[in-house]
């Protein structure tokens, strides 16, 4: 490819490019929330039994989002994240 591209582009001719290897397409990846990619290493953390490291990084997630124990979800100064 060797070009600079936005990522949008630079995935669909990446699934373009594999799809010719696979003789199907690739299955598209749904997008979601920075939270819940964030979540997601949480769980990936601990089933690696690395509860020390999960415990770390959630506090930090929870400063730099500005998690609301009350209310149970993140926010910032400008945005609310949802868990």
């Amino acid at each position: 490819m060797g070009e600079g591209l936005e990522f949008d582009e630079a995935k669909r001719r990446a699934e373009d490019w594999l799809s010719q290897f696979a003789g199907s397409s690739i299955r598209t990846v749904k997008r979601d929330t920075v939270i819940a990619a964030l979540q997601t290493y949480l769980s990936d953390l601990r089933r690696h039994d690395r509860s020390d490291a999960a415990a770390t990084a959630e506090g930090r997630f929870k400063t730099v989002f500005r998690y609301d124990v009350k209310g149970k979800s993140y926010r910032d100064k400008k945005r609310k994240y949802n868990q």
